[in-house]
């Protein structure tokens, strides 16, 4: 009995040790600031800067999320198609969870709420990717240590699939990815988008780190803001039926070209030569999935928005 009392009290300071060292994800007012290129055929060399950050306490179906706001300055590419998310974080656990507005479900699949982050896992471990990614898993090759602004956190080198730089492969105790604080569940939705984190901050403990890349542009840094950001000002593409399983209808006003990509980047429909506000897209051959329309006007001003195509 005195061995067993032992066994459980050396069990729980051990735990109550571990959950000390531990740097939360979702505490304070962090902000991740990203700078974005995109080498597909639907938007060739476009750039944007993202930012996301913390906006508040919700609750959903009961259970108590932080509000993730992501705002995007004003640029030639619509990546991350999303403007708000919701983040919970158990520190028991080490892991992060996210979930997406209800019109946002379907281009994550069908689960209500995904793993975004799982820092409790160490070298030989591994996290298995959302449904959609046909159970693809990523393996943690090994734990090591990474400085943010003079603090070491742990951090986790994997196998994750690369769309970029080699930093990707790096995700970070309190931080999340070094290229993409969604890119655990943004990544299979968007495999051209080569992204850069190139400042985070977090006020409320004092911590300011700017990350060196050569792809991105010395303008951008932690004293940067967003250009003008206004969706009032972003073009009124429409989309309708979306979901479609035959035809669906693009509109938008003085539109001249429309390109439709899958995500790979391949063109699966095109026309240059439009002379209305709308066309119709006949999408019945068409494989069941995500696509990315791009619509220009005679100005050549564009947008893109993502069409889902369901059998």
């Amino acid at each position: 009995m005195k061995n067993f009392l032992l066994l459980i009290y050396f069990t729980l300071l051990s735990s109550l040790l571990f959950s000390q060292d531990y740097i939360p994800l979702l505490e304070g007012n962090p902000i991740w600031k990203v700078y974005g290129i995109d080498n597909s055929q639907i938007s060739e060399d476009a750039t944007t800067d993202v930012e996301y950050s913390l906006g508040g306490d919700t609750i959903i179906e009961g259970t108590d999320y932080k509000i993730l706001t992501v705002e995007r300055a004003e640029s030639s590419y619509s990546y991350p198609f999303i403007s708000e998310a919701y983040l919970r974080e158990n520190t028991d656990t080490r892991q992060v969870f996210i979930r997406f507005q209800e019109d946002d479900q379907g281009l994550f699949g069908d689960n209500e709420e995904l793993l975004l982050y799982d820092f409790s896992l160490s070298e030989g471990g591994s996290f298995e990717l959302y449904a959609d990614f046909e159970g693809n898993e990523v393996n943690i090759l090994s734990d090591t240590v990474y400085t943010i602004d003079g603090e070491d956190r742990t951090a986790w080198v994997t196998d994750f699939p690369l769309t970029g730089s080699e930093v990707e492969k790096i995700y970070v105790e309190g931080f999340g990815f070094l290229t993409d604080l969604l890119m655990p569940v943004l990544y299979q939705e968007f495999t051209f988008y080569n992204a850069f984190t190139y400042c985070y901050t977090n006020t409320l403990e004092d911590l300011s780190q700017e990350f060196d890349y050569l792809s991105v542009p010395d303008e951008f840094d932690c004293n940067a803001t967003l250009s003008t950001f206004n969706r009032d000002n972003q073009l009124e593409m429409l989309i309708y039926p979306n979901p479609s399983s035959e035809d669906a209808i693009v509109e938008l006003t003085d539109l001249r070209e429309i390109v439709v990509s899958d995500l790979l980047g391949k063109v699966i429909f095109e026309n240059y030569d439009i002379k209305s506000d709308q066309i119709e897209i006949k999408n019945s051959s068409w494989v069941e999935g995500l696509y990315l329309v791009k619509a220009c006007t005679a100005s050549g001003n564009c947008a893109v928005k993502r069409m889902v195509v369901k059998k």
